[in-house]
């Protein structure tokens, strides 16, 4: 095999791999489990804000067609929550998790 022929082969090998770790992370980086230290202070003060004094359980970052946002599940007085947040900290919507019927509050100057 002549020196021409490696370099292509070579080449070809090398973008395939990348296209390889590309596919991967992209597959694999959708939800990221975060800390509250971990999300943009923006976000942070809204989480805390809506828990109130309740337990932050989860933070994650999601991509949702094509838009990140942050998605934290906290209980308050035993009732869990799923908040959806921008990542300027402008909170999307607040949704009561129950078992029996699943209530939703969908624009964030609703939600209480």
């Amino acid at each position: 095999m002549n020196k021409k022929h490696f370099k292509v082969i070579s080449l070809i090998i090398l973008v395939a791999a990348i296209i390889c770790v590309i596919a991967y992370a992209g597959e694999h980086g959708k939800d990221e489990d975060l800390s509250l230290d971990q999300v943009p202070a923006a976000v942070k003060a809204t989480i805390v804000e809506q828990a109130q004094d309740g337990e932050i359980k989860e933070i994650e970052l999601e991509d949702e067609d094509g838009e990140l946002l942050y998605e934290a599940k906290v209980v308050i007085d035993g009732q869990e929550y799923e908040l959806k947040i921008s990542p300027d900290g402008t909170l999307l919507s607040k949704e009561v998790e129950d078992d029996d019927d699943e209530s939703s509050c969908f624009l964030a100057n609703m939600c209480s």
